[in-house]
C-alpha cells in the first residue's frame, strides 16, 4: 500500500522532499528500494523520541498506512501542525484495536487524522469507533489493486510473458490458465482483481 502511494506522489510532484519509515525488519527490504530521500526504522513510539523525530523531519504531511497509526507521533505531528493522514486504512471485525482498553488509548491518535482513506465502506465504520470524525473518511479502496495494474502494464509488449498469455488464451480450446475465483464462487458475480492459476506450474 504504502509503495503504491510513494510512487503516485512522487510522480505527480517530484520536488518534494520524502521519508519512508518502518518498524518491522519485515518491511526493510521495500523501503530500502523506494525512490525516498530518507529511509530508516520508526522510533518507539514515545513522547520524547517522537517530538525529536518531528523537530528534525518537520513534516508538511505525516501518512500511515494500513495498520499502523502511532497514537504519540500522530497526536504531536497534528499539534504542531502536520497534516496527518491514513492509507489504505483497514480494520478487521474482530481487531483487537477494537476493544477495551486499547481502543481508548488509540483514540487520540485517530482523532488526529484529518484525513483516512479506507479500504472498504465496512472499515471505514470501524474507524469511526476507533475515533476517526466520520467526515473525514473516505473509501478509496485498495491501493495495492494500482500497483499490481501498474506492473502489469509496465509489461513491454516483447515481453515472453505477453507471448506466452496471448498463446494460451488464443490458441488453445483449454488454456492451462484458470480463473481462481471462478474457480472458488462459480454462483457469484466476478470481482473486479481475480486471481490467475497456472496448472502447469500448480498442478
Amino acid at each position: 500500500q504504502a509503495e503504491s502511494l510513494v510512487m503516485a506522489v512522487r510522480r505527480r510532484d517530484p520536488v518534494w522532499q520524502y521519508v519512508y519509515t518502518w518498524f518491522s525488519p519485515s518491511a526493510e527490504s521495500l523501503g530500502r528500494r523506494l525512490p525516498v530521500d530518507v529511509a530508516d526504522y520508526l522510533p518507539y513510539d514515545l513522547p520524547g523520541q517522537a517530538d525529536a523525530l518531528l523537530a528534525a523531519l518537520r513534516p508538511d504531511v505525516l501518512a500511515f498506512a494500513k495498520l499502523d497509526l502511532w497514537p504519540e507521533l500522530a497526536t504531536r505531528a497534528a499539534a504542531a501542525g502536520t497534516r496527518v493522514i491514513m492509507v489504505a486504512a483497514t480494520v478487521a471485525p474482530g481487531s483487537g484495536r477494537l476493544r477495551w482498553p486499547v481502543r481508548g488509548l488509540l483514540k487520540p491518535g485517530y482523532a488526529s487524522l484529518s484525513l483516512a482513506g479506507a479500504i472498504s465502506a465496512d472499515d471505514a465504520t470501524r474507524l469511526q469507533r476507533l475515533g476517526v470524525p466520520p467526515g473525514r473518511i473516505r473509501v478509496t479502496g485498495d491501493p495495492r489493486f494500482d500497483s499490481v495494474v501498474e506492473k502489469v502494464g509496465a509489461v513491454r509488449p516483447d515481453d515472453p510473458l505477453q507471448a506466452r498469455l496471448r498463446a494460451d488464451f488464443e490458441d488453445s480450446a483449454t488454456p492451462p490458465l484458470d480463473d481462481a475465483w471462478r474457480a472458488l464462487h462459480p454462483a457469484t458475480p466476478q470481482p473486479p482483481t481475480a486471481g490467475v492459476h497456472d496448472r502447469e506450474q500448480w498442478p
